[in-house]
């Protein structure tokens, strides 16, 4: 574990500055597995930042984590179908789809979505996330 870490997470959650809020939830991002004792505060992120680019990027995270992250799953399905930001919801599709094989439970929620939503962007990608889920790599 890193001592970085809990900083950071303690900063993402509680940090005044928006842009200081993105960044660490960007880092965690890129660090994938390696920031899987970071899903709690990233999974109060996505639930409760106003930044859209704060659960943007939690979500992002959430994804790049992967399979670690399948407690965020019932939480990613939520923002899918409720955020206000139409690229949240699509990181949340993105999500899944990373989860592969781990989320078989969204399976009815991402096919009732791709079936009711009429959006030019839903089908394609909620297919993909699809795809990944039934055929994981």
């Amino acid at each position: 574990m890193s001592k970085a870490i809990p900083d950071m997470m303690e900063a993402l959650l509680h940090d005044e500055n928006v842009d200081v809020r993105i960044e660490i939830a960007s880092s965690f991002s890129k660090l994938k597995e390696k920031a899987g004792e970071a899903i709690p505060a990233l999974i109060t992120a996505l639930k409760n930042d106003e930044s859209k680019e704060v659960r943007e990027w939690s979500t992002i995270a959430i994804g790049e984590i992967g399979p670690l992250a399948k407690k965020a799953i019932p939480l990613l399905i939520d923002t899918m179908c409720h955020d206000e930001s139409d690229t949240v919801r699509k990181k949340a599709i993105f999500a899944l789809g990373k989860m592969g094989g781990n989320a078989k439970s969204a399976l009815p929620a991402l096919k009732s979505f791709r079936d009711a939503n009429e959006n030019w962007w839903a089908k394609p990608l909620v297919n993909m996330a699809i795809e990944k889920i039934e055929i994981p790599k």
